[in-house]
């Protein structure tokens, strides 16, 4: 056993787990009587309060000499409890320091993001569970995974994939499998490879509701104690189980949602990001802008371990990037038979036929029903409908914190779904105070209720954000998966990594409303969507019935549906190359958008026009490696209504180095009201 180092000068450098502006030095000198390894948790004396504290390192002698004052010595506090020794390892001490200096977020504040809830609250030291003590952490050898059933033989397409993941000289790997391919045989020789002697595996799921799935079936390979999961909907105590258990060794193979990846994994050698297309990867928020796919390269390097990002529809940028680094290894697979039809809705408007069924689709579901198939509806929406309108006037009812379109639900009032914010049962439009709305579009709550109303004989399942927290849902999930119903009704959190084997028909409701997303990617972005949809049709179809999906359209001439109807992924690409090749996009540049948020919106005016002049300078000197976007328009930020909020957009050539070095340079001198957010593009 090593010895830790001595330290004569008795100082610890702390890390209180405070809120602190991001210029501030997040160390503070606490004073020991005994030696305390690195990443241990302690409660130390902050101001008038006791907090809890990451120990960073122990100061050099020369540290407490240079406070030192014959007339008046400094009086160091003392570090008061020692709650957990070397509770965080080497590596998410490493990752919390590189995303506090990329991201400007203080110290403090991502520390909190890799401790257990019961270490994050602000109780007593008494109520640290006894399992977190050092005392009780004995870690046992690993042992080796035996697998307790014959795994079914890999294809020699599957074995060739898996062992060029396996011998790439990249760690990060993207794994190109079309959606009929059978990924997990391929996960699971890449574990049983990996993980023979030594080593932890995470599998990062998009969404917590397949974990039923696919916990079951590691579960039943490898073993109950191997396996563990974790996401946000387990209870407190379960949580810190599993990251004990973790910290002990017992769990090998972890199946988890995006906080996964801030767990303190004691010997990380496989990572899998399962559908890394899935937009419920990113999260946009105010302290912390978080892009998985991006976190999980930061892990990868940090442990020096595997990474695989698996799609079937990855986006133009990753699989150019990917190519380019030679980091890309495709899974050949024979294409099961599927029909793309696309449903004019003109022609409904002209029968007059305002439902969100049309007849096509509707006759097309109940014959797949009858026939003992399964379906799913894809509803971009969820809720009622997509707006509110207002009878008189037509002005749009949006939200008055963040200016989105509030849904109608069906319990009478109307919410806005990205802030979460309700305006009661009785809104008024803010133009001209009426109180008539019109509601227009579909949701998720809607088509259910049309559905059960016309066909009132077939079996549903409502799958969105609000349905996902109750009891019944999970059960309803799981006899929908074993076949006893017949309809699934889901928004884009349920289409990616389901496998049903009884589907064969897919519904696109309201595809439109995906063409109007605002961003500079809009149509990649609703192909995507469409195609990880259309694939679940796909993945059912076993041979019986060939599968078909119905899209819903008011626009059928877009080219996104004919290059859906060919699934030509490549052809779809080359349509925008040359104008991303023009405008600086990705692959052939780099976003990075920057946010600054102050209190008073005078000074936020004054130091955004500061920076966009700089900027734009920078961009008239070199135009073709450099592109700035105006700044956009003050908005009041949602988690703080006292801030308010403003941003510029930087596009940068990913062709000249020394431009994109100055730029980085000078972003990192902003003052600590400025954010950015990284690039999910450089994975490879």
């Amino acid at each position: 056993m090593r010895t830790p180092p001595q330290n004569p000068s008795g100082l610890f450098r702390v890390v209180p787990l405070v809120a602190l502006a991001s210029e501030k030095s997040p160390f503070f000198s606490y004073r020991s009587n005994k030696d305390i390894p690195r990443g241990s948790v302690v409660s130390v004396s902050f101001g008038p309060r006791t907090v809890r504290g990451i120990v960073w390192e122990a100061e050099k002698s020369s540290a407490a000499s240079s406070h030192s004052n014959p007339r008046k010595p400094f009086q160091y506090k003392n570090i008061g409890k020692v709650l957990a020794e070397a509770f965080l390892p080497e590596s998410s001490l490493l990752m919390a320091e590189r995303f506090s200096h990329t991201h400007s977020v203080p110290l403090g504040t991502l520390l909190l993001k890799f401790l257990p809830k019961t270490f994050s609250k602000e109780s007593s030291a008494s109520a640290i569970p006894e399992s977190f003590a050092a005392s009780s952490l004995s870690l046992p050898p690993w042992r080796k995974i035996s697998l307790q059933e014959k795994v079914s033989v890999l294809t020699r397409g599957q074995k060739r994939a898996a062992k060029n993941m396996l011998e790439s000289s990249r760690l990060s790997t993207l794994f190109f499998a079309p959606p009929t391919s059978d990924t997990t045989r391929v996960y699971i020789e890449c574990i049983k490879k990996l993980l023979a002697d030594s080593g932890q595996a995470l599998i990062l799921l998009p969404d917590s509701a397949l974990i039923l799935q696919e916990e079951a079936s590691y579960a039943k390979l490898f073993g109950n104690e191997a396996v563990g999961v974790f996401h946000s909907r387990m209870k407190a105590a379960d949580r810190d189980t599993l990251i004990h258990r973790l910290r002990k060794g017992t769990v090998r193979i972890l199946l988890g949602t995006r906080s996964a990846l801030f767990l303190p994994f004691r010997e990380l050698a496989l990572i899998i990001v399962n559908d890394a297309n899935a937009r419920s990867y990113e999260k946009k928020g105010r302290i912390f802008p978080d892009n998985s796919c991006h976190t999980a390269t930061v892990l990868s390097a940090v442990h020096r371990a595997r990474c695989l990002f698996e799609s079937s529809a990855p986006s133009f940028d990753i699989l150019t990037s990917a190519r380019q680094s030679d980091a890309l290894v495709t899974l050949p697979e024979t294409i099961r038979p599927i029909s793309w039809h696309t449903v004019n809705l003109r022609l409904e408007r002209w029968k007059k036929k305002h439902s969100s069924l049309s007849e096509e689709l509707g006759n097309a579901l109940a014959t797949t029903v009858a026939h003992k198939e399964q379906a799913l509806l894809f509803v971009s929406r969820e809720g009622m409908n997509s707006l509110s309108v207002c009878a008189e006037c037509r002005a749009v009812f949006r939200c008055a914190l963040c200016k989105k379109p509030l849904v109608y639900r069906a319990e009478g009032d109307y919410r806005c779904l990205s802030c979460k914010k309700s305006s009661g049962t009785t809104p008024t439009c803010p133009t001209c105070g009426s109180l008539s709305f019109h509601h227009l579009g579909a949701g998720t709550e809607r088509v259910e209720r049309e559905l059960a109303r016309r066909f009132p004989h077939i079996r549903t399942v409502r799958y969105d954000s609000k349905s996902a927290i109750k009891k019944e849902t999970t059960e309803h999930l799981r006899q929908f998966i074993a076949g006893k119903r017949d309809v699934l009704i889901t928004s884009e959190r349920g289409i990616h990594g389901w496998n049903l084997p009884r589907l064969s028909f897919v519904g696109i409701i309201d595809a439109d409303s995906l063409l109007g997303i605002p961003a500079w990617n809009t149509d990649e972005i609703a192909f995507q969507i469409l195609f990880s949809a259309g694939k679940r049709a796909r993945r059912g179809n076993r041979g019986r019935t060939p599968g078909s999906v119905f899209i819903q359209t008011f626009h059928p001439e877009n080219p996104v549906f004919s290059f859906l109807g060919a699934e030509d992924i490549e052809g779809f690409f080359r349509t925008f190359e040359e104008e991303r090749r023009l405008f600086l996009y990705p692959p052939f540049g780099t976003i990075v958008p920057l946010a600054c948020r102050m209190s008073r919106e005078k000074d936020l005016d004054r130091e955004v026009d500061r920076v966009y002049e700089i900027l734009r300078t920078a961009a008239k000197q070199s135009p073709r490696t450099l592109r700035v976007s105006p700044p956009s328009i003050v908005k009041r930020d949602i988690s703080k209504k006292r801030l308010f909020r403003k941003s510029i957009i930087l596009r940068m050539s990913r062709s000249t180095k020394n431009r994109q070095s100055e730029i980085e340079n000078f972003l990192q001198t902003l003052p600590h009201e400025w954010n950015r957010e990284d690039d999910a593009t450089a994975i490879f």
